[in-house]
């Protein structure tokens, strides 16, 4: 494996159990009864703290799109309560009021609800931020597990920190892989586009994504991409 990739993934691995051990300790210390406000910010700034840190393990600039997803994850303390009353109001006048779910189930549809719409904004705007379909499906099924779980009977202070949590661990994977992807992808002997392994393929195509190769030339054991140049010998 290149050193570059291979330190690309030390550090993406790293700052992977950092999040993640950061997000553990704020679910025990929701469990044992801390502020959920509290809790809901301190989440957020692991979320955002994350995606800046793959960001520098990915050695991509920062633009406007990661900026406008660091805010928007920094802040959940700010928008996460109004996001509930939102969701609160809409189970209780379509759901509740008109029969169609009873009275026990609205907290738990409330909180699902309002997991999955915030979630799901963040889907979005972190595909816009890393351009990875891989990071949007991974923050989906967090939404989803998320959302799910917080249906199940039990207590409010247990299942929405833990709820977090499993989203949180999906969300820094999917961000880890597209950091690592990066750095393949930048690095001599990959495909620009899936950043597969391409070294000794005689292929005219990547068997991953069907990239055509013909603009790759060797570059002693490793190809490298140089456009322009002579298509090599054999790749069609």
């Amino acid at each position: 494996m290149d050193r570059r990739i291979a330190l690309a993934t030390t550090r993406a691995a790293l700052a992977w159990v950092v999040m993640i051990a950061a997000a553990t300790a704020l679910a025990y210390f929701a469990a044992q009864g801390e502020s959920v406000n509290h809790c809901l910010l301190g989440f957020g700034f692991v979320f955002a703290g994350g995606l800046i840190g793959m960001r520098r393990v990915a050695g991509q600039p920062f633009n406007i799109a990661t900026m406008i997803t660091f805010l928007w994850g920094a802040t959940l303390g700010l928008w996460g309560p109004p996001l509930y009353g939102l969701s609160e109001t809409l189970v209780n006048e379509q759901l509740v009021q008109p029969g169609l779910v009873s009275e026990n189930w609205a907290l738990e549809l409330t909180q699902g609800f309002a997991m999955a719409a915030g979630s799901t904004i963040t889907a979005f705007l972190l595909s816009f931020a890393t351009g990875s379909t891989n990071v949007f499906f991974l923050t989906m099924v967090g939404s989803a597990l998320a959302g799910a779980a917080s249906l199940l009977p039990i207590p409010d202070r247990v299942i929405i920190p833990a709820a977090a949590l499993i989203w949180q661990v999906l969300v820094q994977a999917g961000l880890a892989q597209w950091a690592v992807a990066c750095v393949r992808r930048d690095s001599r002997g990959c495909c620009p586009r899936c950043a597969r392994d391409i070294v000794g393929i005689s292929s005219p195509v990547c068997p991953s994504c069907a990239l055509p190769l013909s603009n790759l030339v060797p570059y002693g054991s490793t190809c490298e991409i140089a456009k322009g140049s002579p298509r090599p010998h054999g790749l069609g």
